[in-house]
């Protein structure tokens, strides 16, 4: 009865050894295939949003608030706001973006080289971000890592009407 008994494990025995194998290698290979999943591809995304606003209103509270809504993803832009510029590229070692859209007859432009980093994160250097009247952001240098979102807003400057033309730059990295 021994042997009898010896003869009916055995299979198990193999199916359990045989699983133990594979909850190794399975083990072995995990740490391959979280940071494969971690380097998974997406793009870099930059939009310019401008339109005309009455002076007070792009200060106002329901204004900031809709901005605010915008920054965070959790609402469109603001309505006065229209996309004005739209960029995109897939995330890669080197490669630079240029574009210009124009608003109330205000040009608003980028011109960024991006590199990533060894983390996977695009370091972007701006040399143009906004044109002429919006200089301040000159030179200007962003850190951005896969899903993540970075909300900029230019200086309001005068616009046609008695107005002032508000800008605001989005720049996203999707994953795809």
């Amino acid at each position: 009865m021994g042997m009898a008994l010896s003869m009916v494990t055995s299979p198990r025995r193999k199916a359990v050894k045989k699983g133990k194998w594979i909850a190794l290698l399975v083990l072995g290979l995990l740490p391959a295939l979280v940071s494969a999943a971690g380097t998974q591809p997406y793009s870099l995304s930059i939009e310019i949003y401008a339109g005309l606003t009455s002076g007070d209103q792009s200060m106002r509270r329901p204004f900031l608030q809709e901005l605010m809504a915008f920054k965070e993803g959790t609402g469109p832009a603001p309505a006065e706001l229209g996309r004005i510029l739209h960029l995109e590229h897939p995330a890669a070692p080197e490669f630079d973006l240029v574009g210009e859209g124009k608003a109330d007859g205000q040009s608003r432009s980028v011109r960024v080289h991006i590199t990533q980093k060894p983390d996977g994160r695009l370091f972007l250097q701006f040399s143009d971000l906004g044109g002429p009247s919006q200089s301040f952001f000159s030179h200007n240098q962003l850190l951005i890592g896969p899903g993540q979102r970075e909300f900029l807003r230019f200086q309001d400057t005068p616009g046609s009407g008695g107005k002032v033309l508000t800008s605001v730059v989005l720049v996203t990295t999707p994953k795809q």
